[in-house]
């Protein structure tokens, strides 16, 4: 089944429900239809410095500024591969406007719920000693999820639902795939601790912890590579689907759905930047398995997207990716 639609813009001003039906039939001809959640966006201002002396002035050598958050990263990527994504989530006041003005720079199409008080700014340092974070954010009450609920009530089997990154309570998630669980979506859990184990009874198509989340699941400090596949198929038996585990400059393994093991090894370079890896193999993964249908491949791929944002430092490009293997 195809979808036809002419204007983003047009889906939310007559849309009286504000549900993910009217964003259907404007939507460009796509037989799936990808939404991201970032529960709480912002914008990241990130500077680099040399040498950075707590209680100084710091001079920054570069500095960047773009809308933020781990779903918006997964669409900004996917935008990038050429592939359209819906992002949702909260933004409030002053700041929540710069980031829409910023994510609509960026080319993603978003449905925001605006809330009270202001949306978060993270102001990352980058530095000789890797990066420092500083982060803020706005609230939101259970009449905003109801509202998010709404918007998501028009999901089929054909669409993927991809929530990322932290979130004011740790049932949050649970309490959103229960919602959308009679749609038969593909829901991709990017979290860790409880917000993820949470979520395990609603059979997630995907979650994917890095080696420190799951370690930290399991109550452990290192592991070797079969403990980690291990580990990861405790995950499957508790509902699950698929499980990757990234493993940073090592790659990534995999536990699918038959039980098959799989491993990516990350391509050769020198990391730059890591922020926003993890997003970007989930996004890598996504459009390889679509283009594929093949859980290898999308793995391999996967890995590849992530490994060219750590290199380049940006979110990966298309261009970025195609330095480090052929394009699916």
């Amino acid at each position: 089944m195809t979808r036809s639609v002419n204007s983003w813009s047009e889906a939310r001003i007559h849309d009286s429900e504000g549900s993910i039906h009217a964003i259907r039939r404007i939507a460009i001809h796509f037989h799936i239809m990808i939404y991201t959640i970032t529960l709480n966006p912002s914008i990241d201002y990130t500077v680099s410095v040399k040498d950075l002396q707590i209680g100084k002035l710091n001079r920054a050598e570069s500095e960047s500024i773009r809308a933020g958050g781990k779903g918006l990263n997964v669409s900004a990527v996917l935008a990038n591969l050429g592939m359209k994504s819906v992002a949702l989530g909260f933004t409030a006041g002053v700041i929540g406007e710069a980031i829409e003005k910023l994510t609509l720079s960026q080319g993603l199409t978003t449905d925001f719920i605006g809330v009270e008080g202001e949306s978060r700014i993270n102001v990352k340092v980058l530095g000789v000693d890797g990066v420092t974070e500083i982060n803020g954010g706005a609230r939101f009450d259970e009449r905003r999820i109801a509202e998010l609920k709404r918007k998501l009530s028009g999901l089929t089997a054909d669409d993927y639902l991809v929530l990322s990154g932290n979130a004011p309570s740790e049932s949050v998630y649970a309490d959103l795939l229960e919602s959308v669980a009679e749609f038969g979506a593909k829901t991709v859990v990017d979290a860790s601790g409880k917000l993820l184990t949470s979520c395990l009874p609603y059979k997630p198509f995907l979650i994917k912890p890095n080696l420190l989340e799951l370690l930290e699941l399991f109550d452990r400090t290192e592991a070797r590579e079969d403990e980690i596949f291990e580990m990861a198929e405790k995950l499957r038996a508790l509902g699950t689907r698929n499980v990757i585990v990234s493993l940073g400059g090592d790659g990534a393994i995999m536990i699918t759905e038959s039980g098959k093991r799989l491993r990516a090894p990350a391509p050769k370079g020198k990391p730059v930047n890591t922020v926003g890896a993890g997003d970007s193999l989930v996004a890598g993964f996504i459009y390889g398995y679509e283009k594929s249908k093949d859980y290898a491949e999308a793995l391999r791929y996967g890995v590849n997207v992530g490994s060219a944002t750590a290199f380049s430092g940006e979110l990966a490009t298309k261009e970025e990716i195609a330095k480090l293997g052929e394009i699916l």
